[in-house]
């Protein structure tokens, strides 16, 4: 609860709220989330409503996650260290596209990173 409200006060505010989910139901979700929590009728209730708004509605990241952890460290390779798969999956998850990756580029920054030498 906001500091220096009590139960009461946030029943009020839940029962606000419902009337507001009515009155303002065309709005899509992300406006109507938006203006509700930017409004100060509903400050008792922020806490609670930022709350669910960052609880995920379902386990598929993280079985997306393992599934390109199994796909990542099989039989072949079963000696990954924690810091390298981690990295492998860090690249496969959130890295660029194969087809957009410019590997020329990256050879040109590597290179430029710091004087390197080569035989």
């Amino acid at each position: 609860m906001h500091p220096g409200s009590n139960g009461l006060s946030c029943l009020g505010c839940w029962k606000k709220l419902k009337i507001y989910c009515v009155s303002y139901k065309d709005l899509d979700g992300k406006r109507f989330w938006k203006t509700a929590l930017e409004s100060s009728e509903f400050k008792d209730l922020l806490i609670l409503l930022e709350t669910y708004l960052t609880v995920p509605l379902s386990t598929v990241e993280c079985e997306r996650v393992f599934s390109k952890m199994n796909l990542t460290k099989n039989d072949h390779r079963s000696a990954l260290n924690t810091q390298t798969l981690d990295a492998l999956l860090e690249i496969g998850l959130n890295g660029p596209n194969i087809g957009e990756f410019n590997f020329s580029q990256c050879i040109f920054d590597w290179k430029d990173e710091k004087r390197r030498y080569f035989i």
